[in-house]
């Protein structure tokens, strides 16, 4: 078996088993998506177990992945005994406490182990150790106040393993998140500390217009929190692979001997990818979108989110329901629309009964017209069929899934679909094989909630992300369904992005995320600064919605850099007939480093001074952990909190507290995929409201108010404040089900928090159109 893996995959096993070794007590494995991590936990585990180095492994994922782990275990190490602990296993209990007691392995998902973790922690009444702890996609404990997070950081292990292809999604409290759970508080200190020494400077450096002082700080502190995590994180992205497979390639064509000479089992040869042209396309709204879009932002309801402190994530997620398609607003949001001023709408659309009916009821061809992206996406889907090419659209909504259906199937095209209704695996996996399986089916809809994570869809070449998501991360997950090992054809991503409105901040905020997380994880030294502060935080202002300045600027910087050729150049030409704005290439995003001003001398000694000030407090409180095993799951057990309508989590900003508290110990509504309640209108709200922030939004209003969140300066406020339900529910990501219209409000937002509100003078309403690598030597015997 271990003859059959790439070399950058044994350099991973490697990896693995120096985190077994000497004071070590996890790490993270973030190679990209589509890699193998699978493969290479599977291989590890199976020299693991047969050497007797360890004996019992709890493995933990989303409920949507046991189908896949359990065949990869039969697939690759049939000699490794597993069982599952499921609320869909006959005698789960029994299953935990063989394996406690003779051992090999033991799957899980996030949300049984958030409601047992007290079973996990214990075998016959005393506590019990795990000498190892496995969390796949473990970017779902990003979230320290999380229910997911509080448990995995509750289950004693020697050993904890975090696999992700994300590491870092929306900022770096999450990567602090992550290393406190893998490394178990013994290498980045509490996140106060973190926040105040790394995560600030570094986030504020890689603003366009900060000062030369605070991007050479911001430099400095993240060249050091990279030389901390380096023995402890490995991540190898596909573009670092396919580097490796040409240079190879090419030492082999220079030195002939090495290849006839090569032994067939010291390495399997690399994978080789096909080349990816990613795309943004810039669309324009349609007319009635864009009088919808200024009823919002001129509205009342906008003004009282800041002046009543209320959060104004439900109407940042009416304006992207706008960007899609207006049939996406109900009745009520209608009617509190137009009900004093319905011009300009009922004589182009019908009257105000038939807005909020099931979207099968309207025409194809107005349904076409209400939205500016539907016509681009039917006819780029009916040019992508005749040439036959097959295509995945994902989208946040199941309703405009079911308006794209609907299109689709009025014009003849064979249409698969996988979205949260589908609550059986067995279901699921029975649709993406016939898809793969019959050729008939061109186009695969799928929810980006569902569809975006543990999938191989290689059978198509073409990704379609109708809607962008706050967390780039999600979109690029969508993404590599598709990019991975096992692809053949050449892949094209089109990001449908609608000119001057919320979608065109959403994804400059997703460019600035990615350029925070290129360098704080070591990707690149100093990435391309695109955007400044205030372009970053104008949330709430619609700029020229026939144009975009972000195309333009991308446009100056990259467009001679495009990998082409003729049957590209002539698919692009074809774009541009589409009436689009124009063209941005996504994949060539911080494809040039940037050189920043020197500091003087003076200058450079006192950032020296802050970063070894830094590192010595964060390493200081790591030894407390260390040395003296204090942990703060610990603390909090010991010694039972009294329970307060005020904001109880500890001063360490873990997000732990007591168990009892937090609710764990009791039964609680967090449910996996296959039982989701699509009642639950906010359910999906809780996991998704803490992770990332705004930073700012604008209202175009002149006058101010000062911003009143709370809670640690984190921007964080109290479920009642966000609008959340008191007995809102945690679950799966692909767990999404819910129908009514503010169901995926917090998936869309991922997370965000406001860090302070801005103000900006209200501009003129607009006319609607029309009107005017890691390497790691140690032995490797044992595996094979």
């Amino acid at each position: 078996m271990y003859d059959h893996l790439y070399e950058y995959q044994k350099q991973g096993l490697a990896f693995l088993y120096s985190l077994h070794q000497s004071e070590k007590k996890g790490g993270i494995l973030a190679d990209d998506m589509g890699l193998g991590k699978t493969v290479q936990i599977v291989t590890f585990l199976s020299g693991m177990l047969e050497m007797d180095l360890i004996k019992s492994v709890l493995l933990v994922m989303p409920c949507s992945l046991l189908g896949n782990w359990i065949t990869e275990f039969k697939t690759w190490t049939p000699s490794i005994r597993f069982k599952v602990f499921h609320h869909s296993e006959r005698n789960p209990d029994k299953n935990l406490k063989d394996v406690q007691t003779i051992g090999d392995v033991l799957i899980t998902s996030y949300g049984t182990l958030a409601q047992n973790w007290q079973k996990f922690s214990k075998h016959d009444e005393t506590a019990f150790t795990w000498d190892m702890v496995i969390f796949d996609e473990a970017h779902k404990i990003k979230t320290p106040s999380t229910k997911s997070f509080k448990a995995a950081c509750l289950i004693p292990a020697h050993t904890r393993i975090l696999l992700t292809g994300t590491p870092v999604q929306n900022n770096l409290k999450e990567m602090w998140a992550l290393f406190n759970v893998a490394c178990q508080e013994t290498l980045l200190g509490t996140y106060r500390t973190f926040k105040k020494l790394y995560e600030d400077p570094i986030s504020k450096a890689r603003e366009k217009n900060a000062s030369p002082h605070m991007k050479s700080l911001g430099l400095k502190m993240s060249e050091s929190l990279t030389e901390m995590i380096t023995p402890y994180y490995l991540r190898r992205t596909k573009e670092e692979v396919q580097k490796n497979r040409h240079d190879s390639d090419h030492r082999n064509e220079r030195h002939p001997e090495n290849k006839e000479n090569h032994d067939p089992e010291v390495a399997v040869e690399m994978p080789l990818f096909t080349r990816k042209n990613d795309f943004v396309i810039w669309l324009h709204l349609s007319p009635l979108q864009e009088i919808l879009y200024e009823k919002v932002i001129y509205s009342d309801k906008v003004k009282e989110c800041l002046e009543k402190s209320r959060s104004p994530l439900s109407d940042l997620n009416t304006l992207k329901k706008i960007c899609d398609h207006p049939r996406l607003l109900s009745a009520q949001a209608y009617r509190e629309l137009f009900h004093l001023d319905k011009s300009g709408i009922d004589c182009w659309y019908g009257d105000e009964d038939m807005w909020g009916a099931d979207v099968s009821q309207q025409s194809s061809e107005t349904l076409i017209q209400q939205s500016g992206k539907l016509p681009f996406l039917i006819s780029l889907l009916e040019k992508l069929r005749e040439e036959g090419n097959r295509t995945l659209v994902f989208s946040q909504s199941r309703k405009m899934l079911d308006i794209i259906e609907n299109i689709l199937d009025d014009r003849g095209f064979k249409v698969m679909r996988v979205d949260g209704t589908v609550s059986h695996l067995a279901q699921r996996e029975r649709r993406i094989t016939k898809f793969k399986k019959n050729r008939d089916y061109s186009v695969f809809l799928l929810t980006t909630q569902v569809g975006g994570l543990g999938l191989n869809l290689t059978a198509a070449n073409r990704v379609v992300i109708f809607d962008p998501c706050w967390n780039p991360a999600t979109d690029d997950q969508a993404v590599d369904r598709v990019y991975r090992i096992g692809q053949k054809k050449a892949v094209v991503i089109y990001r449908l992005i609608t000119c001057g409105t919320v979608e065109e901040k959403i994804y400059r905020r997703q460019v600035f995320k990615n350029s925070l997380i290129r360098q704080a994880t070591g990707d690149e030294k100093n990435p391309v600064r695109y955007f400044n502060n205030q372009e970053l935080k104008e949330l709430f202002i619609l700029e020229d919605t026939q144009s975009s300045s972000t195309q333009i600027q991308l446009q100056k910087m990259h467009a001679a850099q495009r990998q082409t050729d003729k049957e590209l150049d002539t698919h692009i030409a074809y774009l541009h007939s589409l009436k689009i704005w124009g063209i941005s290439d996504h994949n060539l995003l911080f494809s040039e480093a940037q050189e920043d001003e020197n500091e003087t001398e003076a200058a450079q000694n006192d950032i020296r001074l802050k970063v070894e000030k830094a590192q010595g407090m964060i390493e200081a409180e790591s030894q407390v952990v260390r040395h003296h095993g204090i942990h703060e799951a610990d603390m909090k057990l010991s010694k039972p909190q009294k329970k307060s309508s005020k904001n109880t989590w500890d001063e360490r900003g873990t997000g732990m507290s007591f168990p009892e508290v937090l609710g764990l110990s009791k039964r609680n509504s967090e449910m996996e995929d296959d039982s989701y309640n699509a009642s639950e209108e906010n359910s999906q709200l809780t996991e998704e409201a803490e992770g990332e922030c705004l930073q700012g939004v604008a209202l175009p209003e002149k006058e101010a108010t000062k911003p009143t969140w709370n809670e640690r300066d984190t921007g964080m406020s109290s479920p009642e404040v966000l609008g959340l339900s008191k007995g809102s529910s945690e679950m799966d990501d692909d767990s999404y089900n819910a129908s009514d219209e503010n169901s995926h409000l917090m998936e869309e937002a991922e997370g965000e928090c406001l860090e302070g509100v801005l103000h900006y003078p209200r501009k003129k309403p607009l006319n609607p159109p029309g009107m005017k690598e890691t390497q790691v030597c140690l032995p490797l015997k044992f595996l094979a």
